[in-house]
């Protein structure tokens, strides 16, 4: 396993090395990918009409603009892939692999999952408690107004 990971770090190098011509030949360190915490704002373009302009700067032609690569992308399909490129993720300071999930992490995420679960049943159920309890107050009513009914019936 190692030295698979060896291998894979030197062709990244060499990689790095191919397309900048600059290349000092010190190491850099990556972090493994790791889950996105902020949003992405895709919903931030519906419904706007805009002007698309080549002439004007990067960040003002029009689309998503990407602060980190300074590019511009013409649609939300093409955001999405270049947030999760190999390009952008380099240069936010991260590799491709993802950290293996130990056992721990995998209990620790399940019983997370359980509890919310819990909850989720635990609301269900009181929905439906109280809708149960508002059909009986409805049939109990119902059957009041039947009981009126008949009694004026009878008085008659």
């Amino acid at each position: 396993q190692k030295r698979a990971d060896e291998k894979a770090a030197e062709r990244e190098l060499e990689e790095d090395a191919a397309q900048n011509k600059t290349f000092s030949g010190t190491v850099i360190k990556r972090e493994s990918l790791k889950r996105r915490d902020a949003d992405l704002q895709i919903e931030k373009m519906v419904g706007r009409s805009m002007v698309v302009s080549s002439t004007a700067a990067l960040d003002a032609q029009g689309g998503y603009y990407c602060k980190v690569c300074d590019c511009t992308v013409k649609d939300s399909m093409s955001w999405l892939d270049h947030c999760n490129g190999k390009k952008h993720n380099r240069n936010l300071g991260m590799n491709m692999r993802v950290e293996r999930a130990t056992l721990e992490d995998v209990k620790g995420a399940m019983a997370s999952y359980k509890a919310s679960n819990r909850k989720n049943e635990v609301k269900e159920k009181d929905e439906r408690t109280a809708l149960d309890d508002l059909d009986a107050r409805i049939d109990k009513l119902r059957e009041d107004e039947e009981r009126e009914k008949e009694a004026k019936r009878e008085t008659k």
